[in-house]
């Protein structure tokens, strides 16, 4: 069984939950990260999901979205190991196992360049990557 939340993020978790609560209908809830785990290897990454890490061997704290889930901002994924605090420009390895592309992009809310992550493949990211998304999606990646 794969530990999927943190302690931190439990209680982060809650309190999104009380705030999407009184949140206008409008809210989308596709765009939160669904998977926080610190401590993560390529095994936390479960079947049907997307997963960045922060160290590249997937190691270091990990994001993931189910699939058709996004997130068009890093900088609102808290990360105490991170620079910054956050997890923006700060993913160096990836894993795909939702059966559809995505791409992480360099820029908020996608484009300004986006780097395609086939499915179902995983991987560091190239040099030229590493530490540069800041933004992931499915729609509209190359």
């Amino acid at each position: 069984m794969h530990r999927f939340f943190t302690k931190a993020s439990l209680a982060v978790a809650g309190a999104a939950a009380l705030v999407a609560a009184a949140a206008p209908a409008t809210a989308n809830a596709a765009t939160a990260p669904v998977l926080y785990v610190e401590a993560a290897g390529l095994a936390d990454c479960p079947a049907g999901s997307v997963c960045l890490w922060q160290h590249i061997n997937y190691t270091g704290f990990m994001a993931g979205w189910r699939a058709g889930t996004y997130t068009p901002d890093f900088r609102t994924i808290k990360c105490s190991g991170c620079s910054g605090g956050d997890f923006n420009d700060d993913a160096s390895s990836w894993a795909n196992f939702t059966g559809q592309k995505y791409c992480v992009s360099a820029g908020i809310n996608g484009g300004d360049p986006d780097n395609t992550m086939p499915a179902p493949s995983n991987g560091p990211f190239t040099p030229d990557w590493n530490d540069r998304a800041s933004s992931i999606g499915f729609i509209g990646c190359p």
